[in-house]
């Protein structure tokens, strides 16, 4: 990854994801539902932080099986 002057790189981690999330929101205001799937606990809670700021609403499963 290169960095410049005009792209400095983020050192807060919900910024960069945020960042990166384009904005969808539904007609009837109604939140966005997920369902998040990943087996890494700190990686699960730190997108579902920042998809719920940005007012999703989020489902975590742990693994495939617990998804499904």
């Amino acid at each position: 990854m290169s960095v410049s002057p005009t792209s400095p790189r983020s050192r807060n981690p919900r910024q960069a994801i945020l960042g990166q999330l384009p904005k969808i929101t539904r007609e009837d205001g109604t939140p966005i539902r997920v369902l998040l799937v990943d087996d890494e606990p700190a990686l699960t809670n730190l997108v579902k932080m920042a998809l719920h700021y940005e007012g999703w609403d989020i489902e975590v499963a742990h693994g495939g099986r617990e998804a499904i």
